[in-house]
């Protein structure tokens, strides 16, 4: 194919983020086929195949540290501010981006007591 191992290497990931795609199709084309069997709880659990599952929590939310931190200076700060305290302060798997803080602010954080 190509002599260039980085080209190589992003074909390979494109190949794989196709076939963890089509593997997505074919559970929703599934679903859609069987219909909904009993309540629907908001959450899809797609195939293990690294494709992000929807779900109706934020990391923020699931994170009581992670808000507490967040609002204790969402109002004196900037989201982008808030953004780079956080970054500072957590590790990176419980990091969030400005607008992950500002949707989760303006649906949720400024709404709870």
């Amino acid at each position: 194919m190509t002599d260039h191992p980085a080209a190589l290497a992003i074909v390979t990931r494109l190949q794989a983020d196709a076939r963890a795609l089509a593997d997505t199709a074919d559970a929703l084309q599934t679903a859609l086929q069987q219909g909904v069997q009993g309540p629907f709880n908001g959450v899809f659990n797609a195939p293990s195949n690294g494709i992000t599952r929807l779900s109706h929590r934020s990391k923020i939310e699931a994170d009581p540290e992670l808000q507490s931190f967040i609002r204790a200076r969402i109002i004196t700060q900037t989201f982008s501010a808030v953004t780079a305290a956080v970054a500072a302060h957590f590790p990176p798997d419980r990091r969030v981006g400005m607008s992950s803080i500002h949707r989760w602010w303006h649906r949720r954080g400024k709404h709870a007591g």
